[in-house]
């Protein structure tokens, strides 16, 4: 009896041991076949996707840190022009002297010698494009605003600091011009001394 009862625990035993066998065969298979799928999906992906896989760094190049720092600066974000920009100061100038120093500018350009053709009652030009001018100040003028000017080569024909006054009556506040000869090309410079506050033609008895 004993011995009966032995023999199908080992028969059991067995059948465990069997199905435990074909279960593992199974799942061995199964494994076997997904990476075998896994591998060939890879490779018809085709070389060139595997690199982009393994390889990003190679599409993404590196930029020096100084490039960066340079690209991200203010300064090289700003407008170029900004840094080269001059002042202007052709709002100081009268509207009839602006149309006549590109007039004189364009008659020495065409190679005209004279341009004292140009002259009219409210502007009076010398052959060799010299204009006769009156250079405004907010305050009083002296020998230093005439300095000024003749370093730029005008020649001065008269000054408020040379009028005289009667006796008892103060000149007018801010009452400052001199009047002079200047070559066309050099009244711009004149506009940008800091004290002059307008350029003007003589009074002739003619409002501009």
């Amino acid at each position: 009896m004993e011995k009966g009862a032995i023999e199908k625990v080992q028969n059991k035993r067995g059948e465990l041991c069997q199905r435990i066998s074909a279960s593992a065969n199974r799942y061995g298979r199964v494994c076997i076949c997904l990476f075998l799928f896994l591998l060939l999906t890879g490779c018809q992906a085709g070389p060139e996707k595997v690199a982009d896989v393994t390889s990003p760094v190679a599409e993404t190049p590196i930029l020096p840190t100084a490039t960066i720092e340079t690209a991200l600066s203010p300064s090289a974000t700003a407008p170029r022009a900004q840094e080269t920009m001059t002042p202007d100061f052709s709002w100081k100038i009268a509207s009839s002297v602006q149309q006549r120093l590109t007039a004189i500018s364009q008659a020495m350009a065409s190679g005209t010698a004279d341009v004292s053709g140009l002259s009219d009652n409210l502007l009076r030009i010398r052959p060799g494009g010299e204009m006769a001018l009156v250079f405004h100040a907010a305050g009083t003028v002296g020998q230093a605003e005439e300095a000024d000017l003749v370093a730029l080569g005008a020649e001065i024909v008269t000054s408020t600091a040379d009028l005289t006054w009667p006796e008892g009556m103060p000149p007018p506040p801010g009452l400052g011009q001199i009047q002079a000869w200047l070559l066309y090309d050099r009244v711009e410079d004149a506009a940008r001394l800091p004290w002059v506050t307008a350029v003007t033609p003589p009074n002739y008895g003619v409002s501009d």
